[in-house]
C-alpha cells in the first residue's frame, strides 16, 4: 500500500467531509419536507425558499468551503499514481503472498497480531450492528411518542417523523461504525501486505544463496531435516522426554513437505502468471495503435454523420418546426414571457 505525504491528514479531512455532507443532506431533506407541510399557498417562492434556507445556510457554506478545500489539498498533497494489476484487491493480494512462504506466512512477526485485530474488529462490528438495529426495530414498533416530537410537522404522519428522529442517531452511528471498520481494516491488510512482501522477498534471497551454494535441492532439503531433527532433540532432552522426539521429529518433518510442496505450486503458479501477463502486455502494446486508429475513425464517422444530419434538418425546415414547438410550449403552457 502506498504512502504519501499528507495521506493521515487528508483521509480523516475526507471522514468529516462525508460527515458533514450527511448531516446538510438530511437538514436539506429536513427544511424541504417542512416547506412542503406548510400551510402558505405559495410555498415555493423565493422568500419562502430563503426563510427556510436561512436556518441551515452556515452547514451549507461550511460544506462548500470544505469540498473547495478538499479539492485544494487533492493539488498540495497528490496521491501517487498507482499501477493497477488487473483488478486484483488487497486481500487476494495478500492471500497469494501467504501461498509464496513455506509456512504460509504464519509464523512471520507481527502477522498474527494483525488476523487476531482483523478478527476483533469484525466480532465488534457485528455485536455493534445487531444491539443497534435492535433499537431502531423498537423505536420502528413503538407507539409512544416524547412529548417535544409532538408538532404539527413531526404528527402529521401518524408519529413516522418522530420514530426516524429517534432512530437517526443509530443509523448514523453504525454508518460511521462500519466506515471506520472497513478503513481500519484496510489499514491492516495493507501494513501485513508489506510484512510479507518482505518476507518473501527474503526467502528467495535466501533461495537464491543456497543454490549460490552449488547446494542440490536435495541437499536443501536433507539440511532443512536435519535441523529440525537436532532441534526438537533437543527441546525434548531440555524437557526430559526423549522418548517423545521420534514422533515429533516426524511430524514436524511431514508439515515441512508439506509446506514446501505448497511453495514451490505458489512459486510455479506465479511465474506462469507472471509470463501470461508478460505475453499480455506484449499483445496490447502490439495492437494499441490500430485500436487508437480505429477509435479516431468511428469519431470521424459519428461526427460526419452529426454534422450531415443537422445540416439536413436545417435544409428541409426541421429546425423551423423545432423552434415553432418550444415557443408556443414556452409562451401558452409554460407562461414565461
Amino acid at each position: 500500500m502506498q504512502t504519501y505525504k499528507g495521506q493521515r491528514f487528508r483521509r480523516i479531512y475526507g471522514i468529516i467531509l462525508m460527515a458533514v455532507t450527511l448531516i446538510v443532506g438530511m437538514l436539506m431533506i429536513v427544511q424541504v419536507w417542512r416547506l412542503f407541510l406548510s400551510a402558505d399557498k405559495a410555498a415555493y417562492t423565493t422568500a419562502s425558499i430563503a426563510a427556510y434556507f436561512a436556518p441551515i445556510s452556515p452547514f451549507v457554506y461550511t460544506w462548500l468551503l470544505m469540498v473547495i478545500g478538499n479539492i485544494v489539498f487533492a493539488f498540495v498533497f497528490p496521491e501517487p499514481q498507482a499501477k493497477v494489476k488487473g483488478g486484483v484487491d488487497e486481500l487476494t493480494a495478500l492471500e497469494r503472498l501467504k501461498r509464496r512462504l513455506p509456512d504460509n506466512g504464519e509464523t512471520v512477526p507481527k502477522m498474527r497480531a494483525g488476523t487476531v485485530g482483523r478478527r476483533w474488529i469484525l466480532a465488534a462490528v457485528i455485536a455493534l450492528t445487531v444491539m443497534a438495529g435492535g433499537v431502531c426495530a423498537y423505536y420502528l414498533i413503538s407507539t409512544e411518542y416524547s412529548a417535544r416530537f409532538q408538532s404539527e410537522f413531526f404528527t402529521a404522519h401518524g408519529g413516522v417523523a418522530d420514530r426516524l428522529v429517534k432512530i437517526l442517531p443509530w443509523l448514523i452511528s453504525m454508518f460511521f461504525l462500519l466506515v471506520s471498520a472497513t478503513l481500519f481494516d484496510s489499514c491492516i491488510v495493507g501494513a501485513q501486505t508489506n510484512i510479507l512482501k518482505d518476507a518473501v522477498a527474503k526467502e528467495a534471497k535466501k533461495q537464491k544463496e543456497l543454490k549460490a551454494e552449488g547446494k542440490t535441492e536435495a541437499q536443501i532439503r536433507r539440511e532443512e531435516k536435519a535441523e529440525i531433527a537436532a532441534k526438537i532433540t533437543a527441546e525434548c532432552e531440555k524437557r526430559g522426554e526423549s522418548e517423545k522426539a521420534e514422533a515429533l521429529i516426524e511430524k514436524a518433518i511431514a508439515k515441512k513437505n508439506k509446506e514446501n510442496a505448497a511453495y514451490a505450486m505458489a512459486c510455479k503458479a506465479t511465474a506462469e502468471q507472471r509470463a501470461k501477463e508478460k505475453e499480455r502486455e506484449e499483445m496490447k502494446a502490439k495492437y494499441a495503435k490500430d485500436r487508437k486508429v480505429g477509435l479516431w475513425i468511428v469519431r470521424g464517422v459519428l461526427l460526419t454523420a452529426g454534422i450531415v444530419l443537422i445540416v439536413v434538418g436545417i435544409v428541409n425546415g426541421g429546425m423551423a418546426d423545432v423552434f415553432e414547438k418550444a415557443r408556443n410550449i414556452c409562451t401558452q403552457c409554460i407562461g414565461l414571457g
